[in-house]
């Protein structure tokens, strides 16, 4: 007898190990290609005009309109949600403060990067 052969569960004290299992692989399931994220510049100048078109015929419903503008400094979508009755401007996204400090941080960058001094 083979006093140094253990079961291959056993230990030198013939106390049983514990069974520890194997890890499990971890597959993802696959990403539908209509469930990606859409990066920006994935997104065509159509695209965005359907957009806006689709929530503009969702503003009609209600009595609000919505108005969508670029900035010329800051080349920004600036929209506007606009009370139908009193042409009243409800809310600006993003609000004019914030536009106006865009605009005078580009003027500052370009000041400093065209600065030959």
């Amino acid at each position: 007898m083979d006093i140094t052969h253990n079961p291959p569960n056993l230990d030198i004290t013939g106390v049983g190990k514990p069974q520890v299992p194997e890890p499990a692989v971890r597959e993802f399931p696959a990403v539908d290609e209509a469930e990606k994220p859409i990066k920006p510049a994935q997104i065509s100048r159509r695209d965005v005009d359907e957009m806006v078109e689709a929530l503009q015929e969702l503003t009609q419903t209600l009595n609000t309109s919505m108005n969508f503008t670029v900035n010329e400094t800051t080349k920004g979508i600036v929209v506007e949600i606009v009370d139908k009755e009193t042409d009243d401007v409800i809310r600006q996204i993003p609000p004019e403060e914030l536009v106006a400090i865009q605009e005078k941080m580009m003027d500052l960058t370009g000041f400093l990067l065209n600065n030959e001094a």
